[in-house]
């Protein structure tokens, strides 16, 4: 009788070779594309956050340089120059058309295009509402105008305001 000689198991090795690659190979692949996406994402991010930085930062700050953005509180003198050629109490007053509300917001949209820092001031009555200006002067502190008249005016709860009615409260709005 004959011996059956063992062959070496070749298809499997080829098999099993070709396997161990085909997975070295995915595997290789799969790390290597996650490596290379999200190193190429944080890249991308980096350089575009830096350039929408640098882009956005200068031109918003020559708008702002232009259109008010760097506003600061100004000197009694200061604000009394600009109340005095700011012109919006020269308006007619209509309660429908042109109120209290027209002339304040008029005057703090002048003092912005000044660079003039001011605020909005909503006063409660017992009988009603009103508004008026503020600035926050760097000599004297806080002074309301009444943009009606230019007029420097005093504001407490509990006193009357002009022939408007009682201040029940009142809130500033910079």
């Amino acid at each position: 009788m004959r011996r059956k000689r063992k062959r070496p198991p070749v298809r499997k090795i080829i098999f099993g070779s070709t396997l161990a690659c085909f997975v070295a190979l995915a595997f290789g692949f799969v790390i290597g594309n996650n490596i290379g996406f999200y190193d190429g994402r944080s890249v991308g991010r980096d350089e575009g956050y830096d350039n929408g930085y640098t882009e956005g930062h200068d031109e918003g700050f020559d708008l702002g340089r232009t259109y008010g953005y760097n506003v600061w509180n100004p000197t009694h003198a200061e604000m009394l120059g600009f109340i005095s050629l700011d012109g919006t109490d020269q308006i007619e007053y209509d309660e429908i058309e042109y109120n209290c509300f027209n002339y304040t917001a008029d005057v703090i949209a002048n003092a912005a295009r000044e660079n003039i820092k001011t605020a909005f001031v909503y006063i409660a009555l017992k009988d009603g509402a009103h508004s008026i200006v503020a600035f926050d002067t760097i000599d004297q502190g806080l002074i309301f105008v009444e943009p009606q008249s230019d007029r420097e005016v005093r504001i407490e709860v509990g006193t009357p305001y002009w022939y408007l009615g009682i201040v029940e409260s009142y809130v500033i709005i910079w």
